[in-house]
């Protein structure tokens, strides 16, 4: 047995030696809220549609100015012809035409239709942007959470490294003590128990460390075999203190605060213009109009150069197009329109319900995080007080080795649920600050 624990180990040393060793990638937490944004693909594509939203806009504010057009025509004409100019027809001529013009057309009055699009066209742009926020609100709760994750497996590695150390260096204790005829054998062979069974954890912890250190890699987009380093940020994640906050003043908060509320309220009244535009084409539409053109021809004028001052046109007008019967085109539209925004009613008040309950579960869990956070710092203080007398009644020899490891045991337990606790207490903070909508990226 013993020869082929000497084979695993030189087995392991040789893999360590051939092993290339790779600098470790130190990922702040600002850094990886940054390459998180960066490498959401539901981010980016919200920026892309912020673009699509605010070239919608400015084509409907575009709608409001005139409509400039001009136009040239260059042809050859061969056989019989209509001299305009001199009201004659020439037989078998052959001529070279020019026409050029400069039109104008602006709409004066539709039913304030194209008013409503311009202002639908503003309101969904600034919902657009809204929701861009709660993305970026979303992408941070969730690399929040990656990295918090991180943080507490790599502190709960460093007390299986810590319990490793101890157990190891109690054992060189005991066997000494062994060899004096101090203590029984029984006892070296317990603390070798021990050993083994706190490497056992030590292995697990760096198990789960390595692999939530994988799951944050593949969020943040970078490559899982790449080593990277987690480090405790300098300030707060959660910016807000909590306390003396009530579910009244929380839910206040939140509906002047949460970005996905305020998205279906923009939504919402972007519908009703959307309404409105659409009951404004059923009325009459008034516009005004000029036009200036000129046609060259060589049946009739001499040189190009003079058609400006002899062959010059100009137009202006108005003009009433009433409505009578579009095959029930204007009818679907209002109609769909106002189905559009009744369905936006019913968002808005789901959207409502959705937040007060997300607002009070994370409340509750808040909550019951800090009296957890406290309740761990008593247990964690009095397991230590009880390790410490136990290890020296230990060292006395008033108490054996079983005591001595089953205060060591509780001192562990109450180390991790110490690190449990403050980490669940920073991670529901920070869920409380995305429930009420808070929780900015420029405070992080």
């Amino acid at each position: 047995m013993h020869t082929v624990y000497r084979i695993i180990i030189s087995f392991l040393i040789l893999l360590t030696i051939h092993t290339p060793i790779l600098a470790q990638r130190v990922v702040t937490f600002s850094d990886a809220v940054q390459m998180g944004l960066e490498g959401s693909f539901e981010y980016r594509e919200n920026q892309n549609n912020q673009l699509l939203l605010r070239a919608n806009r400015q084509e409907a504010t575009g709608m409001m100015a005139p409509q400039i057009n001009t136009a040239m025509h260059g042809w050859r004409t061969m056989g019989n012809q209509f001299i305009e100019q001199e009201a004659r027809v020439v037989n078998d001529a052959r001529t070279n035409n020019f026409y050029g013009t400069v039109d104008a057309r602006m709409n004066v009055f539709n039913g304030l239709s194209r008013r409503n699009y311009m202002r639908e066209a503003q309101l969904r742009e600034d919902a657009g942007m809204a929701g861009l926020t709660r993305r970026s609100q979303v992408v941070i709760w969730e690399v929040a959470s990656a990295y918090l994750a991180c943080l507490l497996s790599k502190e709960l590695l460093a007390i299986a490294d810590l319990e490793v150390n101890l157990q190891s260096n109690r054992l060189d204790q005991i066997s000494g003590q062994v060899v004096a005829g101090m203590l029984p054998g029984a006892d070296q062979t317990m603390q070798k128990a021990l050993l083994k069974s706190a490497e056992v954890e030590l292995l697990k912890a760096t198990a789960n460390h390595r692999r939530d250190k994988t799951a944050l890699a593949l969020l943040l987009l970078l490559n899982p075999s790449e080593s990277i380093e987690v480090k405790v940020p300098e300030a707060a994640l959660t910016q807000t203190d909590f306390t003396g906050w009530d579910e009244g003043k929380l839910m206040e908060t939140a509906i002047n605060h949460r970005p996905d509320l305020e998205q279906t309220k923009l939504v919402l009244a972007a519908a009703n213009r959307q309404v409105a535009a659409s009951r404004g084409l059923n009325t009459p539409e008034f516009a005004v109009y000029g036009s200036v053109n000129s046609r060259f021809s060589t049946a009739s004028l001499p040189a190009f150069d003079m058609q400006l001052e002899n062959n010059l046109r100009k137009e202006y007008g108005m003009s009433l197009s009433i409505p009578i019967f579009q095959n029930y085109q204007n009818k679907a539209r209002y109609i769909r329109s106002k189905i559009e925004y009744e369905n936006q009613v019913l968002q808005q008040q789901q959207v409502e319900a959705d937040i007060r309950n997300e607002v009070i579960d994370a409340w509750l869990g808040y909550q019951e995080a800090a009296a957890t956070y406290e309740a761990t710092l008593a247990g964690m203080e009095a397991a230590e007080q009880a390790f410490t007398f136990e290890e020296e009644r230990f060292q006395l020899g008033i108490t054996d080795l079983v005591q001595l490891a089953q205060a060591s045991r509780i001192r562990n337990e109450a180390a991790a649920n110490l690190a449990m606790g403050r980490y669940d207490y920073i991670f529901q903070g920070l869920v409380l600050e995305y429930a009420l909508g808070i929780l900015d990226i420029n405070a992080l």
